[in-house]
């Protein structure tokens, strides 16, 4: 569990699930922190901000005991692990490897501010590294004018063990989407601009599969909307959400395209927007379960905030199997397993000053439910209080409990 003190400490504790004692603490450092990486009993966090620096830290789950740490500036989101190494980027465009038992620096690659043409870019936008089959690879979107018209994104790989580039490869366009692996490929989106009449742009995307071995190109989508956020990847398909609205943009941010994995090839479009329904605002998040692929979608922002909606459909088809219509009218991540799905939802129009809180503070009403995933019946609802503007709490499953925050750093657990 990870708690933000009053005086800025973050603090790492470890709790007994079974009766919510705690069995350790640590401090981790004074500001911001990455999601952690765990990996055979170690989390691997990285914390701090631009004024102080960030430190990178190994920390034993067991007993709470810190392995090493690693002062560095600019560390960039998740560290990614590899069979030996820890590896984080910089936001210089650096990328350091640390052996994943003492922390001793491994290998570094250190940008020298240039494009793979030679130039020197006028803005670039660097991707954290992710990690597949041993390959870190990483998106380096730069432009030489002022437009994103001009942009240019290099995808670069490298040894996970030595640091040794294994190959480079350059697409037009802006790096829209994370990376994202599976079986020896790698994925990642594009958004492409284009000069449209009366000085505006056109602006579409395209979704790449690259040979993680060698950085070939084995297929760009038939779909022109612009891909965004982290792609969800089996063995049949990926899924990925589009961006959000813009002058001439392709494709709806309410959008969740589906293409297939062999070809590129667009397998359906699932927009609750254009359904017309309750809640078709925007894709909120989405994974697979079994043999389904489970959205939500909400209104935050849109038409008055008016609904939200889970709905089950086919992977390949996009064909609705049920859908569920829920009081709230935003939904926070879902979490799913053994046929069940687990959601928060919040009703901003129903907001109160609670009593036990100060009377300035306004907090929202909301519920964490578990929802049949075959059907889309609601098993039960437990209430839930946040603070308005804040989405719901993401649920956590283990053992056979589930485990999500409240107001005041509570911690519940529910059979």
């Amino acid at each position: 569990v990870f708690e933000k003190l009053d005086e800025g400490i973050i603090r790492m504790s470890a709790v007994d699930p079974t009766n919510g004692v705690t069995i350790w603490n640590a401090e981790i450092a004074e500001t911001e922190i990455a999601e952690p990486t765990l990996a055979n009993g170690i989390a691997y966090i990285s914390a701090g901000d631009s004024e102080r620096g960030v430190r990178l830290a190994a920390i034993n789950v067991n007993n709470g005991k810190v392995a090493w740490t690693i002062d560095q500036k600019h560390l960039l989101a998740q560290p990614q692990i590899s069979e030996s190494n820890v590896v984080v980027g910089t936001a210089d465009g650096d990328l350091l490897a640390f052996d994943r038992e003492s922390g001793v620096e491994t290998w570094s690659v250190d940008w020298d501010g240039t494009h793979s043409s030679g130039a020197t870019p006028d803005r670039i936008s660097i991707s954290a590294p992710v990690i597949h089959q041993e390959t870190v690879a990483r998106t380096m979107s730069s432009w030489a004018g002022s437009d994103s018209i001009e942009a240019t994104s290099d995808i670069t790989a490298f040894d996970a063990e030595s640091g040794e580039q294994l190959w480079l490869s350059s697409l037009s366009g802006q790096a829209s989407s994370t990376v994202a692996g599976r079986s020896g490929q790698l994925y990642v989106g594009v958004e492409v601009g284009e000069p449209a009449w009366g000085g505006a742009r056109h602006v579409f995307g395209r979704m790449y599969a690259l040979s993680a071995g060698e950085g070939s190109q084995l297929w760009a989508s038939d779909n022109n909307s612009v891909p965004a956020g982290k792609p969800l990847v089996n063995n049949d398909a990926i899924y990925f959400q589009t961006s959000a609205p813009g002058l001439g943009y392709a494709g709806h941010p309410g959008t969740l395209v589906g293409l297939g994995l062999a070809s590129g090839n667009t397998l359906f479009e699932f927009n609750p927007y254009v359904r017309g329904e309750r809640g078709g605002g925007r894709i909120d998040s989405f994974l697979m379960l079994d043999d389904a692929l489970v959205v939500t979608s909400s209104n935050w922002g849109w038409f008055n905030k008016s609904g939200a909606v889970l709905y089950s459909a086919d992977p390949i088809s996009g064909e609705l199997n049920w859908k569920t219509i829920l009081d709230g009218s935003v939904l926070g991540p879902i979490t799913a397993t053994d046929g069940l799905i687990y959601v928060g939802d919040a009703e901003w129009a129903k907001v109160s000053s609670l009593p036990d809180l100060p009377a300035d503070q306004v907090w929202a009403e909301g519920s964490l439910r578990g929802i049949e995933a075959e059907s889309g019946n609601i098993l039960w609802s437990h209430p839930l209080a946040l603070q308005a503007n804040a989405a719901p709490p993401t649920p956590v499953i283990f053992n056979s409990r589930v485990f999500f925050s409240d107001l005041g750093s509570n911690i519940t657990a529910l059979k």
